[in-house]
Order: structure tokens, then C-alpha cells, then sequence
């Protein structure tokens, strides 16, 4: 998930503006669930990414845009603190995969320094790590590493 309210106190301009963006096609200018659906799935994972996922989780993902659209009302109006994000926080590890998103980095980059943690990349993970390099995650928690 992005950090929207992170990175509006960080001041990560450019990497509110692009969740912005998204917010703004998925919101305001589009209303066909498959062109939404397929919109975010290139944002996060590429511009082959919805052609390779299948007609299966073509349909079940646009499924699922009302939902992630009431998520993203929520995450923008998000006011949360970094200092109430960590405080009291158990041990922890950030991971993020190495051609992920701006704004997924830039959150991960500033809850992993308020956490004094260093962030793990995924060597040619995209967004959906888990799903597009399970092997590499599951290595990652057995071992404590992304190596």
C-alpha cells in the first residue's frame, strides 16, 4: 500500500502527484471498471502486465475496482502521521521490488528510516512481488534478506 499521508508530510511531491494521477483516472475521468482495471494494472505492474494476467483475473480485478476505489478515497484522505506509524512498532523489514512505483519507494524509504530499518529490493520485482516473484519473497522472510 502507498503512504499517501507520508508522503504529503515528507513533501514527496513527485511521488504524490503520480498517486494523484492515478487517483485522478481511476476517480474522476474514467467510469468503465475494465478501463480502470486495466489502467491500474499497467500503473503497477506495466504495459504488458494486463495482457499477461489472463481473463480470469482480468474479471475478478474488475471485480474488485469499487473496492479499490473506496480505498483510494480513504488513502487520500488519510491524515496519519509517520511518528504514529511507528511508534510502539514490532520489528520490521520493508521490502519493496526494484522497478516498483515512486510513491510505493518513497513511503517505504521513509517508514524504513523512521523504523531504522534498511528497505530490501527485490532484484527485478515490479509492484506485485509477491505474486510475480513468490520465490524471492518467501527466500526474503526465511532469511532476513532480499539476496
Amino acid at each position: 500500500p502507498v503512504l499517501v499521508s507520508v508522503l504529503r508530510e515528507k513533501e514527496s511531491m513527485r511521488a504524490y502527484e503520480e498517486m494523484e494521477a492515478v487517483y485522478t483516472s481511476a476517480m474522476v475521468e474514467e467510469k468503465d471498471p475494465a478501463v480502470i482495471a486495466k489502467r491500474f494494472v499497467e500503473h503497477w505492474g506495466g504495459p504488458d502486465a494486463w495482457s499477461g494476467i489472463g481473463d480470469k483475473a482480468r474479471q475478478l480485478i474488475q471485480t474488485l475496482v469499487p473496492k479499490v476505489q473506496a480505498e483510494i478515497a480513504v488513502a487520500r484522505a488519510d491524515t496519519t502521521p509517520l511518528a504514529s506509524l511507528t511508534r510502539n512498532a514490532p520489528p520490521s523489514r520493508v521490502i519493496v521490488g526494484e522497478h516498483t512505483r515512486l510513491p510505493v519507494v518513497e513511503g517505504a524509504r521513509e517508514l524504513a528510516r523512521a523504523l531504522g530499518v534498511d528497505v530490501s529490493i527485490i532484484p527485478g520485482a515490479g509492484h506485485m512481488l509477491p505474486l510475480t516473484h513468490p520465490g524471492a519473497v518467501a527466500r526474503w522472510v526465511a532469511s532476513g534478506s532480499a539476496d
